[in-house]
């Protein structure tokens, strides 16, 4: 048994979890257990671009951190949480299971019902958490409701999913860019993304047959997959172009994740699959969100540096320039070949924004 005047934490943290009556770590965990049969303690986001998903608490544990490190145990993807933003502990008191909240030094601070968490707070079924600008319902559910919520959220993950690549699907785009954008916006923080077509591509399956082409956009989803941060999103977005959104991230640290997409890509074997000697590259075009730029604007102004990469030689990165300037992507275009061109017009067919 520990002193009564002792606050004591489960996972030995003792300055940071509210005084509880029950100060045997056995007759705790038995607690917690047996309350956990009856319910579990769930995190569900109400509002930003992770609207819907719902963190319960790990069977295991009786502390959670969220954050936006991947190392948290409830991870946020969005400007305005910390690192490690609020630590959720679950305790035991007068034989009732209990949640309390506190904030872990956060820049943009945690609240429970629009008030600020300064210290510990016990959590009721129902509170609003915010999470900086992240709006969060905390919920007592059991098991039936949380198998329920998590077998909707598979499905709609799996909605934003391409099943060829695995990565996110062109839907993405339309489902959770938006929230993202207006929160870099609310909070000033870069967001970038990169636009890449793989060249010649229409080449491989000509010459090799669309079984080996899948492998090769496989492969190259692959690549993407290995030079990007932990809060970056790759998404295929349509036949052989791939995207990547780049939280945080300003023009010239999103032309070094080009840069290292594009080595990657050149330098993978493709002996097997294809023949010994045969080379795969892709084009970037690289731009940064203006301030006042709607995300078809901005698309368009890294599709327009996609285009210049293509137009210059392929196999390279080219950033867009300036949202406000009228040639926004082409100051130093060469004139692209005529396979190039007809490559390009078929894929903007119809398209009254297309660059010229």
């Amino acid at each position: 048994m520990t002193d009564p005047g002792f606050k004591l934490d489960p996972l030995g943290d003792a300055k940071t979890v509210p005084r509880t009556l029950v100060t045997d770590r056995g007759m705790l965990e038995a607690l917690i257990t047996a309350e956990r049969g009856r319910v579990r303690p769930a995190l569900q986001v109400v509002g930003g671009a992770d609207f819907g998903t719902l963190y319960a608490f790990p069977e295991d544990r009786v502390m959670a951190v969220v954050g936006r490190s991947e190392t948290c145990e409830f991870p946020l993807n969005d400007p305005s949480v910390s690192r490690r933003h609020a630590r959720f502990t679950m305790n035991a008191d007068d034989g009732e299971l209990r949640v309390f909240v506190e904030d872990l030094g956060s820049t943009n601070g945690t609240q429970v019902s629009n008030v600020a968490v300064r210290e510990p707070v016990a959590l009721k079924d129902g509170d609003k958490v915010w999470i900086g600008d992240v709006e969060m319902r905390f919920k007592l559910m059991d098991s039936d409701d949380i198998r329920f919520q998590s077998g909707m959220q598979k499905e709609m993950e799996a909605a934003q999913r391409d099943a060829l690549t695995g990565l996110y699907s062109r839907r993405y785009i339309t489902d959770r860019l938006p929230g993202l954008v207006q929160g870099h916006g609310r909070n000033r923080v870069a967001l970038s993304i990169a636009l890449l077509d793989i060249d010649r591509f229409k080449r491989v399956n000509d010459t090799f047959g669309h079984v080996q082409g899948d492998g090769v956009l496989y492969a190259v989803a692959e690549a993407v997959r290995s030079c990007i941060r932990g809060a970056d999103i790759a998404v295929r977005y349509g036949g052989e172009e791939f995207c990547v959104i780049l939280p945080g991230a300003p023009q010239r640290v999103a032309q070094r994740i080009g840069e290292r997409i594009r080595v990657a890509v050149r330098e993978r074997d493709f002996s097997a699959s294809l023949e010994p000697g045969y080379t795969v590259t892709v084009s970037v075009g690289v731009a940064t969100i203006g301030r006042d730029e709607t995300i078809p604007e901005w698309i368009e102004r890294a599709d327009r540096a996609l285009y210049a990469a293509k137009s210059g030689g392929r196999d390279q990165v080219r950033l867009a320039m300036a949202p406000l300037e009228s040639n926004a992507a082409t100051r130093d275009r060469i004139p692209p070949d005529p396979e190039l061109q007809a490559e390009y017009e078929l894929r903007h067919e119809g398209d009254p924004k297309k660059p010229k």
